[in-house]
């Protein structure tokens, strides 16, 4: 091979390997991201519960009610970040 073949392989080898590590730290964060909302999402749902419990028991409706409003927003909010996630295919351009 000459030295600009051997460049040519390295170099298109290297492109590979780069691709897939910025991959790997995209799908890491990706998962880190969805762990969080998942979490949120958890507490969320709680609260929103415990909210709408209060204004429907308590004398004084209007904050609970905001809560509720609050938590609730949150969770969509969350549902929005879990299902609305695209995946990428790992490809390489031709180039």
């Amino acid at each position: 091979m000459s030295e600009g073949q051997d460049f040519d392989l390295f170099y298109a080898k290297e492109r590979a390997r780069q691709a897939e590590a910025a991959h790997k730290a995209k799908e890491e964060a990706l998962n880190r991201t969805k762990a969080r909302a998942t979490s949120l999402l958890e507490w969320a749902i709680t609260l929103t519960t415990a909210s709408i419990a209060a204004a429907m028991q308590g004398k004084c409706k209007g904050a609970p009610s905001v809560a509720a409003f609050g938590f609730f927003a949150t969770s969509v909010l969350c549902a929005k970040v879990l299902y609305s996630t695209k995946t990428q295919i790992l490809l390489q351009p031709p180039a």
